[in-house]
């Protein structure tokens, strides 16, 4: 049996995918399971890596932007999409949706990667890096998930858990509020029916 998951940041609609998914009627699905994330976050991402690994079927993205905040975080997802046993068709990416087989699938990932790799990857998606304009935005470190759980544990203090993410006080409380409006969401999804 093959599983059919979705992909899709809070703002994006998911109708194009859904007429793609219809055209797949005659092949035996046995699950259909849609990950939202908000615009700044990653933890759905996070959680549908985890569940679909090793995994036969279809990914949906939204979008090519859905895949990463940057085009370098994007492409280094690509790869690792790449390497999957599952199609994985972005909705603004015709060739992933052209692809018919695994092979073609991982080379038009691997094209898309490369095209990405142009960029540099403190520049995100749709914008130019000009050197104007406020604060770039500060994005979850890599170690957040461990230590986040750590904290709320209260096996280490707030101070450690900030310098250990090498962070402000003003910015660590206000990606704690964040993460955890985040997490919250991601639970009611999960919390849907399945249909």
């Amino acid at each position: 049996m093959y599983g059919i998951w979705i992909y899709r940041k809070q703002s994006e609609d998911i109708e194009a995918i859904t007429d793609n998914i219809g055209k797949l009627r005659n092949i035996p699905c046995s699950t259909c399971t849609i990950y939202t994330d908000l615009p700044d976050s990653r933890i759905a991402w996070h959680a549908m890596k985890k569940e679909i690994e090793g995994s036969h079927g279809y990914l949906y993205l939204t979008s090519l932007q859905a895949a990463g905040d940057t085009p370098g975080e994007a492409a280094r997802e690509l790869i690792w999409l790449s390497r999957q046993n599952f199609l994985t068709k972005i909705m603004d990416c015709p060739s992933t949706l052209a692809a018919a087989d695994h092979t073609a699938n991982a080379a038009a990932l691997l094209g898309i990667t490369d095209a990405l790799n142009l960029f540099p990857d403190r520049t995100a998606f749709g914008q130019a890096h000009t050197g104007k304009g406020g604060r770039p935005r500060i994005h979850y470190p890599d170690n957040w998930e461990d230590l986040f759980a750590e904290w709320t544990a209260g096996n280490i203090t707030a101070s450690y858990f900030m310098k250990s993410c090498g962070l402000k006080k003003g910015t660590f409380y206000h990606l704690i509020q964040e993460y955890k409006t985040s997490l919250e969401i991601f639970r009611e999804i999960q919390n849907i029916p399945q249909k």
